[in-house]
Parts: C-alpha cells; sequence; structure tokens
C-alpha cells in the first residue's frame, strides 16, 4: 500500500540531520522549480520557492517582437504547468530541517516534496553533469548541485548510507502527486520536445533577424 504524505512525515518525524545542502534548484516530474535540496540520511527535501523566470529580450522591429512573442508562448508551455506534486508545506517539516533550511527562523510558506529513503529505487550521479537523479516509484526528482561539488557530494551522500548508480529494493512506496488520478495530466515526452523544438528554432530566427537588420 503507497504511503500517504501524512505516513511520509511520520517515518521522518524524528529526522535530525546530519544534512547536507544539494543545489538550489531541481525538476520535479519533469517541472523546473527554485529552491533549496537537501539531504539527510533519511530523506531529501526539495523545497518549491518559485519557477525559473523565462524573460525575453526582443530586437528587430516589428518581426523580432512578433518572434519573441512566438518563443514566449511556445516556452510559456513548458515551464507553466504545475506537476501537482506535494507531501507538505515547510510549516509541517521536522524541527532539524526547519533549523538547517531557515537558521534566523524566517520563512514564507511554500509547498515541500519529501522523499524518504525507503522510497527510493535508484540514486543516480555521474561526473560529467551536475544531476542527482532520485527515482521514487514511477517519478523521477533531479537536483541540480555543482559541478565541482559533486565528488564531495557523492562521498556525502555515500556517509549518508545513500546506494549510488545501482538498483535499490525500496521498502515503500510514496504517493508524491497529491491530486486525484482522474486530474494528473497524461505524460506525453513527445509532445514537450515538439513544443522545445519549436522554441529553439524560434530563438534562431530571432537571432538571423537581428543580425539581418543590425548588417543593414
Amino acid at each position: 500500500m503507497p504511503l500517504t504524505p501524512e505516513e511520509v512525515l511520520f517515518r521522518v518525524a524524528q529526522d535530525s540531520g546530519p544534512f547536507v545542502h544539494l543545489g538550489n534548484s531541481f525538476h520535479s516530474a519533469g517541472v523546473s522549480w527554485m529552491g533549496p535540496v537537501i539531504a539527510s540520511p533519511l530523506a531529501i527535501y526539495m523545497v518549491k520557492n518559485s519557477r525559473p523566470s523565462r524573460h525575453i529580450q526582443g530586437g528587430g522591429g516589428l518581426i523580432g517582437a512578433l518572434i519573441v512573442a512566438l518563443v514566449a508562448a511556445a516556452l510559456s508551455k513548458v515551464f507553466s504547468k504545475e506537476d501537482g506534486i506535494v507531501t507538505c508545506t515547510n510549516e509541517d517539516l521536522p524541527p532539524a530541517v526547519k533549523l538547517f533550511l531557515y537558521p534566523k527562523g524566517k520563512m514564507a510558506t511554500k509547498n515541500v516534496v519529501v522523499i524518504p529513503r525507503t522510497t527510493v529505487s535508484f540514486v543516480k550521479t555521474s561526473k560529467w553533469n551536475n544531476a542527482i537523479t532520485f527515482t521514487a516509484g514511477t517519478d523521477a526528482f533531479i537536483a541540480n548541485t555543482s559541478l565541482l561539488m559533486m565528488w564531495r557530494r557523492q562521498r556525502q551522500m555515500a556517509e549518508f548510507g545513500w546506494p549510488l548508480n545501482q538498483t535499490i529494493i525500496p521498502e515503500a512506496e510514496a504517493v508524491h502527486d497529491t491530486r486525484p488520478p482522474e486530474l494528473r495530466p497524461v505524460k506525453n515526452p513527445s509532445r514537450m520536445w515538439r513544443t522545445i523544438g519549436i522554441a529553439v528554432l524560434a530563438v534562431l530566427i530571432l537571432a538571423i533577424v537581428v543580425m539581418v537588420v543590425a548588417f543593414f
């Protein structure tokens, strides 16, 4: 039986650390978020502070403005969607976790994804990129860390007892998406890549227009 958010919080209620800060951005079910990601021997905590900025500078007169609008529309489809994945708010976190995240005691209410170690089936790391991927159930959560610090983060995670780059048999399955099944979006990777392709093509056209206008 999958763990409910309440049961997840019960499992990490006594989490007293130690903790390590993995990064300040992450992907939750393919959706990008800005916010701290920390790890302990018991769990991963991802705070959803905000979505990444997608401000675009225009140029090239009317044509350039039209292309910028096209790019913005395409990117909006990628970046404006919500993932519906949340365990609790930061106010519900264990005291030691809150103290590590907010040492000054000041915090605005934000949603948090809590991934107990007992629900993780794989932790993927690499020397060649800055991503640490945690697979839990059918969801993948990617923490963006510093590439220069990756070796240290790998060592710290191993010291915390997290098996890296090997299959793990989870003790339980957690429910990360709190929406009813009928309200959860159907994953369509081809549509996402098509939208990204349109955005990239529009950026290239914009660059060409700007160069032509500057030349003449």
